[in-house]
Parts: C-alpha cells; structure tokens; sequence
C-alpha cells in the first residue's frame, strides 16, 4: 500500500472512533467505564446531567465513596459489582445521592464480561427511572388512601340502617348540613 492510502485509512478509523465517541457521549443513558484499575475513562454527558458530577471530576478517578465528596451514597456495593469483571446483570436498581443532594433511581445494567471493549475493563449504562419509581409510589399511596376511605364507607354502611329516618331524609336534600348529625350517629353506632 502506498502512504497516501495508509494516510486515507487512518484517517476512516480516525473518523469513525471520533464518531463512536460521539454516539456514546451523547446516548440518553448513563454510560461509565472503569479501566483495569478500577478508575473511571469514560463518563457520558447523561451521567452529568443525571448526577451533576462534571466528568473532569469524575475520570481518572476510582469507583468509592470517596469519588464524589459529598455524596453520602454508599457506593460499595455498586462498587463491587462495577469492579466484578464477570459480571452480569441488567435492570438492577440502586438509588444515587446526586452531587446536588437530591436522590434519583438509576436501573444499571453490566454486559461488559460478554462484550468486551479494549480499554475498558467494565462498563456499564443506566437509565434514570426516578419518575416512574415516584410514579409507583404515588400509585401505592393512593390505593393505601382509597382503602381506608373504603373501609370508612363500609363502617358507615354497616350503621346506615340505624339511622333515623329524619337525617337519612334530610341528607338527600341537604347533605352538608346533616352530614355532622350522620357522622355523629354513625360515630355512636360505631362505638357500640
């Protein structure tokens, strides 16, 4: 081959690295690697946007507690698992103290052992789930709000045919005005 075509070929591989690069610092998903000993190479632009740690802060750095200062995210056990080089395992939800001190939910998942990257000893991505983990919490409150609002219902239906006839009528009619004489009622057949 001539130098001219050895020229033109690195310059492709150049191009397409650059464009790698690219893709991967730019991919709406957490995605850190750590070299072979154990300090981060690689720190996307979503991992600073999530965490609001700058990757100058964060490359060149070991996977610890210690990494982010004032972070009081007990990071030894993700810590493990991100040095295990044959790990594997996906959708594997931690919470993470922000550099901010607020707390978001990343599902991280490891498939570095089966796809190995030169350079990078283990990497894995994340995709920030906060929204729908608050999202099942609400869900859960509610349902929690809406069973005891249930058995209030069922107690006041178990004393409903107690209730003289004159505050059963006059609820149809003017429901706030009775309602205290109802509950009052419903609180004294409740007691027996």
């Amino acid at each position: 081959q001539s130098i001219e075509a050895q020229k033109q070929a690195i310059l492709q591989i150049e191009q397409r690295e650059n464009q790698l690069r690219s893709l991967v610092d730019n991919m709406p998903v957490l995605i850190a690697a750590l070299d072979n000993n154990s300090h981060f190479v690689v720190w996307n632009l979503e991992c600073e946007r999530v965490t609001g740690f700058h990757r100058d802060e964060i490359i060149g750095n070991p996977v610890s507690g210690k990494m982010m200062p004032t972070n009081p995210f007990n990071m030894s056990e993700l810590q493990d698992q991100w040095n295990n080089k044959t790990a594997l395992y996906r959708n594997l939800e931690r919470e993470l103290v922000c550099k901010d001190g607020s707390r978001r939910f990343i599902s991280w998942s490891n498939i570095s052992a089966q796809v190995p990257i030169p350079g990078w000893t283990a990497w894995v991505i994340g995709i920030d789930v906060t929204e729908r983990k608050q999202a099942e919490k609400a869900m859960r409150e509610g349902e929690e709000r809406a069973d005891a609002h249930a058995q209030v219902i069922l107690r006041a239906l178990a004393v409903l045919p107690t209730v003289p006839v004159q505050i059963a009528e006059r609820s149809v009619y003017d429901a706030e005005d009775c309602s205290g004489e109802f509950q009052a009622h419903a609180l004294e057949e409740w007691r027996r």
